[in-house]
């Protein structure tokens, strides 16, 4: 009970002014405005995002066909080197080594052109969201 008497107590000061219904109105309007502007803003950006994405990812895919068609190439040059070196180990493993490191150099190229033409990509919708 006696909080009760508290919050009323609370509350009998409180007189906010009221604007006219006008302000009001042509505040909301404003506002409502500021609101749909930045979700059109977030839409394209979402939009412009995937984009980058599929591109990238896109670039990273067509790098790495290309790679493998070379990857013979590479994987004999790999042995050579490997056979070369004197090193007293087994043909075999030097064969799947040569393999494995093909696969991987391909990997690698593969990944750094697809973060490569995601960073570039990326920079350049930045400079046209400030144009």
């Amino acid at each position: 009970m006696q909080q009760d008497d508290n919050i009323k107590k609370l509350f009998e000061d409180f007189n906010p002014e009221l604007s006219s219904r006008l302000d009001f109105m042509a505040r909301l309007d404003r506002n409502l405005d500021a609101v749909e502007m930045v979700k059109q803003h977030n839409s394209a950006s979402h939009k412009a995002g995937r984009r980058i994405a599929v591109m990238s990812g896109l670039a990273g895919v067509v790098v790495g066909l290309l790679l493998a068609m070379v990857m013979p190439y590479l994987r004999s040059a790999l042995v050579h080197m490997a056979s070369g070196g004197g090193y007293g180990i087994d043909a075999g493993v030097i064969e799947v080594l040569a393999t494995v490191g093909a696969y991987c150099v391909v990997g690698l190229i593969s990944i750094f052109v697809s973060v490569s033409t995601y960073n570039i990509a990326f920079a350049m919708k930045g400079d046209n969201d400030r144009n």
